[in-house]
């Protein structure tokens, strides 16, 4: 055989030699009591069987798998001599007489009685171990009288691994405490684990020497002390006259008269410990015996987190209050045991000083129970051996039992966000931060975490820190910059936010030292958002201090108008400063000319960057040569925006540096005055006036030597110059923007040229959201906004879809005649005029979120259903305006069955807006011939999809129907039900009603009433409305009624809304059509869809209802594994198809 399929060979046969090992595991433990046990403390039944094939076992590695062995174990001829002892052993125990059942029964045999027998095993197994192990055994055992039998234990188990006994021995023995079987082995067990195992192993016996209550239940307890006893106080009786000739006996005081009421002794301590037993050694205990079945790396963990959460700090203060409080608490609740009276008072009023004493001095709470599961999740969570060394770094960097930041507090925050985590980026965060307060770094670098983890609620500090840091090299940049700040002073939660928002905007280039000059110039300024933050830096200014009052300028421009706006003003920023124009954007700033910046970035929004007009001109500019070098930086900067720069500049500075021309023909003008002399009143000739002289002699002598102005006249100059380079240059961008804006709005919506609409930056936000939609919407809002341009009406009423609904509404009796109409309706507010109209303006409607910055807003997650509302007929927005501004709006809609909803009514200093829009409605419904209904099904017409927030009943017009007492449902009979309706609800049983009637509480209560409904029901025209009634006559157990009710048609339910019921009738009587609808849904939309455990539940339904058990059971278990409050639900249909399983198989 050649050497590769040697190799081969080889390592098949370790492969099963290690197969064998681990089958003789169970060797690796002791015996104890009648049974085995391995180092995990876990009991094995050993008898004549699991011995014969053990030994069949080790002969098979013996003879087939020697070298394998050998490698395996370093010594086969030991390994075998101690597995056969160990083996004749168990057969020589199993093959004793057992005493009888009584004496076995009579005589309880402990770990000590059991010593000799464990001894015995443990002799004839170190006669097999090196000579080292065999003295250090011998020796312990001496020294240690009490833990002869654990360390004989050991000895046993421990026997097939000497190197690994040589270092338990000592490590029990150092620990006198442990001599309790199997906790001392397992303790020992876990020791040995490496790492920080051993340092958890010794928190964890620290842990156990002390017993606390749960502080909840302490908590409680106090509680119920307090208000027993105030309630013994207020029930006790008037004081008892006292006898004649008591004498000083019958003048006993309070104290007195509480001996002579003393309860059964005893009986408060033993409430204490019923309601609130110290229980955390039991829960240790617990956690132990879970923590040993785990793997050993899991364990490991484990315990090194247990080590770095110091338990003991959380446990001692607890234990010292439980130790101190619990006598006063047991002498509380047996006084409010006894019959008290007026001469108990004094006593009350100590009781109760002390109680609130008890209270007060109880300590920060922490359960040890959270603590221990989230370690234990932890432990299985953190398998990446870097993510567990950077939690567990960071731990051990906390000061030690620190009070107002416990480590034990800390591993539940870091446990919690580890859970909810996606990535590495928060272990990364630590892993610096540890490091850094290795070095040295300042505790106030804790500060932010100091105050999250005071707070009741779950705080999610470091997801906000590192979010935008998908790169270690930026969280490490943002740790450095934390320890920079937290060296200068106190560090805030707002500090490491912004120190967060700094490094994302500046990486990769910002330094930490940068971040963090940044933070502090920033400091008492609202948090900077990341987008302008990024702007703000590539400005390139001078120092920190600018640039941070740079951010809060544009932070501020669009926090006062539209925050919206803030990634077009952030990219509008960037593009500046990246071509040279940053200082136009500064320049416009400090000139408030902030609104312009904002209209030219709304505009641009509307652009592809590559077609964004040129900021800066790139045209020579000869003429600034002839100016003083103190202006050519401004003169540059207007000849970069200015084409007629040359003549802008002749004007700004005509008075003090003109032109040579223009002096000498300014010259020559005078002198031609004084040649030919100027009339009199006589006619003579006069000559120059003395002003005109002067002026004269002072130009020839500017010419002959120009003198420049003063150099402070100069710095006046170029801020002028610069503020017209500045005005001009935000002007030109402006019109710029806005006539490529017009361009591309014109094309993408098809309307041949600009109507002419004041194009204002509100407009323009509603364009560029309108841009962004689905291509389905945007097409439909293309199509208003093409119908706007020509006369009015603009609300598509021509359409085939929205002239079917207005005829199907005729037909049904409705006038739709005023609800087509806009007419104002003028009414008195708070002593001043409101108008209220309806609108079938398009863009008055696309702005109905943005008036009142709703979910409507453009950019916003429903600025879709704005479309909606404008182009489908059976939705109008009414408007509440006091002149041109609008104070409020409301949506109004007609339902499938003709009613008139309201929707929110949302107002601005309008505080009786809600009672103006009932008014406006109800009398909108009477001219409309229908009603006001508090809900109804509202379809689309024209749109894709809508955006429904739920009616508002403003009118109260079925108020009835929300009290089941007026219609007497719990006693009503069934017979009498619909007369009993229609006379309450003064009303019809259609389509607007019956919606109403089936969500009653009361009729759920009693689904067997809608069986009189039926014929009702039947004549509906809505689907939800034969689904509703279905599931309440499937919950009555009408069956042939549900399925009545459902009939023939298709039902377009929706899937994303959880209603139970209607949805598991339609599952069970309709099975093929469900699951028709939950495919195509899937396929529609993504393979996630449909998936959650309500989801897989129904589909479960409806594959039982088709005969498929088995597919039905396992999604039932996944629809539980994702959902647990199904199981009432699930729990007795999963129960029911395991027994008809069960049955099938036994038959």
């Amino acid at each position: 055989m050649n050497r590769e399929g040697k190799q081969q060979r080889s390592a098949v046969s370790r492969r099963r030699a290690a197969t064998h090992l681990q089958e003789l595991a169970w060797l690796e433990g002791y015996p104890a009591g009648e049974r085995w046990w391995t180092r995990a403390g876990a009991p094995v039944l050993v008898d004549g069987a699991l011995v014969a094939r053990s030994r069949r076992i080790a002969q098979t590695l013996r003879r087939e798998h020697g070298e394998a062995l050998s490698e395996l174990t370093g010594d086969a001829e030991r390994w075998w001599g101690v597995v056969d002892a160990a083996l004749r052993w168990c057969s020589a125990r199993l093959a004793a007489p057992r005493p009888s059942g009584g004496a076995s029964r009579a005589r309880r045999r402990d770990d000590a009685e059991l010593a000799p027998a464990t001894g015995e095993l443990a002799t004839t197994l170190l006669a097999l171990a090196p000579a080292r192990a065999q003295r250090l055994a011998r020796e312990l055992s001496a020294q240690h009288p009490a833990q002869r039998a654990v360390l004989a234990a050991a000895s046993v188990a421990w026997a097939l691994a000497p190197a690994e006994l040589t270092q338990v021995l000592p490590w029990l023995a150092a620990r006198p405490a442990l001599t309790e079987l199997p906790q001392a082995l397992v303790l020992a067990q876990l020791a040995t684990l490496g790492g920080g195992a051993e340092e958890g192993v010794d928190a964890l016996l620290a842990a156990l020497t002390l017993d606390a209550p749960d502080p909840q239940q302490a908590e409680e307890l106090v509680n119920h002390a307090r208000s027993a006893v105030q309630k013994a106080g207020s029930a006790r009786r008037p004081k008892a006259r006292a006898s004649r000739g008591a004498g000083a006996a019958g003048a006993t005081g309070a104290t007195g008269a509480l001996d002579r009421r003393a309860p059964l002794p005893g009986s408060g301590a033993r409430r204490v410990q019923e309601l609130a037993p110290a229980q955390s050694r039991a829960q240790l205990e617990r956690w132990l015996q879970d923590l040993a079945s785990l793997g050993p790396a899991q364990q490991r963990r484990a315990l090194e987190l247990f080590a770095a959460a110091e338990p003991l700090a959380t446990l001692e203060p607890w234990h010292r209050w439980y130790q101190d409080s619990a006598p006063r608490l047991a002498r509380a609740l047996e006084l409010a045991e006894q019959e008290l009276d007026r001469r108990d008072d004094r006593a009350l009023e100590k009781m109760e000083a002390g109680l609130a004493a008890v209270r007060a001095a109880l300590p920060p709470r922490l359960a040890l129970r959270d603590l221990l599961e989230e370690i234990s999740r932890l432990a299985a969570q953190l398998a990446q051996a870097a993510h567990h060394a950077a939690l567990l770094r960071w731990l051990r960097a906390l000061p030690a039992a620190a009070a107002e930041l416990p480590r034990a507090k800390m591993l539940l925050h870091c446990a919690r966000i580890v859970r909810a985590a996606d990535n590495s980026r928060m272990f990364w965060l630590w892993d610096a931060l540890a490091a850094a307060l290795e070095a040295g770094a300042s505790e106030r670098l804790l500060g932010p975490w100091r105050h999250a983890l005071q707070r009741q609620w779950q705080s999610w500090l470091e997801d906000g820190l590192v979010d935008e840091l998908p790169h270690r090299r930026g969280v490490q940049r943002l740790a450095d910059a934390l320890v920079l700040v937290a060296a200068r002073g106190e560090l805030s939660e707002d500090d490491a936010a912004t120190a967060a928002v700094w490094v994302a905007a500046g990486h990769p280039v910002l330094a930490p030292e940068r971040a963090a000059e940044l933070v502090l110039a920033g400091r008492g300024a609202d948090r900077p958002s990341e987008p302008l933050a990024r702007a703000s830096l590539a400005l390139a200014l001078d120092s920190p201090a600018q640039t941070a009052e740079r951010c809060k300028e544009l932070q501020a421009l669009v926090a006062s108008r539209d925050r919206g706006l803030e990634p077009a003003l952030a990219a509008l920023v960037t593009y500046a400063a990246q071509r040279n124009a940053g200082w136009l954007v500064c320049g416009a700033l400090d000139a408030k000319q902030g609104e312009a910046l904002l209209t030219a970035a709304a505009a641009l929004a509307l652009i592809p960057r590559t077609r964004w007009p040129a900021l800066l001109l790139d045209a020579e500019a000869p003429w600034r040569a002839r100016y003083p070098q103190e202006l050519a930086a401004a003169l540059a900067r207007l000849a970069s925006v200015d084409p007629d720069a040359a003549d802008t500049a002749r004007q700004r500075l005509a008075t003090d540096l003109p032109e040579p021309a223009a002096l000498r023909e300014e010259i020559a003008a005078l002198r031609a005055l004084g040649a030919l002399g100027a009339l009199g009143a006589l006619g003579a000739k006069r000559p120059l006036t003395e002003r005109q002289a002067t002026r004269l002699a002072n130009l020839e002598a500017r010419l002959a030597a120009p003198k420049l102005p003063s150099a402070r006249r100069l710095a006046n100059l170029a801020v002028k110059l610069e503020h017209s380079a500045v005005a001009i240059g935000v002007n030109r961008l402006a019109k710029g923007s806005t006539d490529a804006a017009i361009a591309r709005v014109v094309q993408a919506f098809g309307l041949g040229q600009w109507p002419g609409w004041p194009l204002d930056r509100k407009l323009l936000q509603i364009l560029l959201g309108l841009m962004r939609l689905s291509p389905q919407d945007r097409a439909l809002a293309a199509r208003l906004l093409r119908a706007r341009q020509g006369p009015p009406p603009w609300d598509l009423r021509d359409d085939p879809a929205n002239a079917a609904f207005l005829e199907g509404a005729r037909r049904r009796g409705l006038c739709v005649e005023p609800w087509l109409e806009d007419g104002a309706v003028t009414v008195s507010a708070d002593g001043q005029p409101v108008t209220l109209a309806l609108s079938s303006d398009p863009l008055e409607i696309f702005a109905m979120g943005a008036h009142f910055e709703t979910c409507l807003s453009p950019g916003s997650c429903n600025f879709f259903s704005v479309v909606a509302n404008a182009a489908d007929i059976n939705k109008r927005v009414l408007y509440a305006r006091r002149g041109d501004r609008v104070v409020g709006r409301c949506l109004l809609a007609i339902t499938d069955a003709g009613a008139l909803l309201t929707f929110h009514p949302y107002a601005h200093d309008l505080p009786d807006f809600a009672a103006l829009v009932r008014d406006f409605a109800v009398a909108l419904a009477g001219r409309m011939r229908t009603t006001l209904a508090p809900s109804g099904k509202v379809s689309t017409i024209l749109s894709r999809d809508w955006y429904d927030d739920g009616a508002r009943d403003l009118s109260g017009r079925f108020e009835a129907l929300r009290d089941d007492s007026k219609l007497d449902l719990a006693t009503v009979e069934p017979a009498a039900l619909p007369a009993r309706l229609r006379e309450v609800l003064d009303h019809e049983l259609d389509d607007i009603t019956l919606p109403l009637v089936l969500a009653m509480p009361g009729l759920h209560r009693r689904p067997e009433l809608v069986q009189p409904l039926a014929p009702f029901i039947l004549g509906c025209e809505s689907q939800h409305v034969r689904l509703a009634a279905a599931g309440l006559a499937f919950r009555a157990g009408e069956l042939s009624l549900a399925d009545r009710l459902l009939g023939d048609r298709s039902y377009d339910v929706d899937l994303d809304h959880h209603v139970w019921t209607p949805l598991e009738v339609l599952a069970q009587l309709r099975p093929s059509q469900f699951l028709a609808k939950l495919r195509q849904g899937r396929a529609a939309f993504d393979r996630w869809w449909g998936q959650s455990g309500e989801h897989k539940a129904l589909e479960g339904v409806a594959l039982e209802a088709l005969h498929r058990p088995k597919q039905a059971a396992v999604l039932y278990r996944q629809a539980l594994q994702h959902d647990e409050y199904l199981r009432a639900e699930l729990g007795p249909r999963l129960e029911a198809l395991e027994a008809a399983a069960a049955d099938r198989r036994r038959s």
